[in-house]
């Protein structure tokens, strides 16, 4: 595991209306049946493609949001293509994923620099992330937003 963190004191808010899916949502709570019938198939989706052991489910997903993380999506053509996850207790961005088919296209950097402006928003100066060491698309996502490694495991 290698874990990041980002000074964000002096970071500027990046407007992510730029690419051509409409801007990351973020879903305050998990009540909208559309919206977890979309879940649970990107989720499916995600454990076909990789097969994670620490895959959340759509109740962690309620429980979360009922502590008060963020979650973020981004969507494309009424379909879940990506997500991203802020934990509030530890202000650590987590579970970032964009589907296969959009990758190495800007969409990963997009969903971190989300977690960056709602960070900034909300006056919270450091954030933090873990990344398993085979996740390379991640490591230059996070490099690339301005990220900084501090720690391996």
């Amino acid at each position: 595991m290698i874990k990041y963190k980002c000074d964000i004191t002096e970071y500027r808010i990046v407007d992510l209306g730029y690419r051509r899916v409409d801007p990351v949502r973020t879903i305050p709570v998990l009540d909208d049946i559309k919206d977890i019938n979309r879940l649970h198939m990107a989720i499916n989706e995600f454990q076909r493609e990789l097969d994670w052991d620490e895959m959340w489910s759509i109740d962690d997903a309620i429980k979360r949001l009922e502590n008060g993380w963020y979650f973020n999506i981004l969507e494309m053509d009424d379909e879940i293509i990506g997500w991203v996850w802020f934990d509030v207790t530890k202000n650590e961005l987590c579970n970032l994923y964009t589907h296969k088919k959009i990758r190495k296209q800007g969409y990963g950097q997009q969903l971190i620099y989300s977690i960056m402006n709602l960070s900034k928003n909300n006056n919270i100066n450091i954030i933090y992330s873990k990344v398993d060491e085979w996740n390379t698309p991640s490591h230059v996502a996070f490099s690339r937003c301005g990220w900084k490694k501090y720690e391996t495991d």
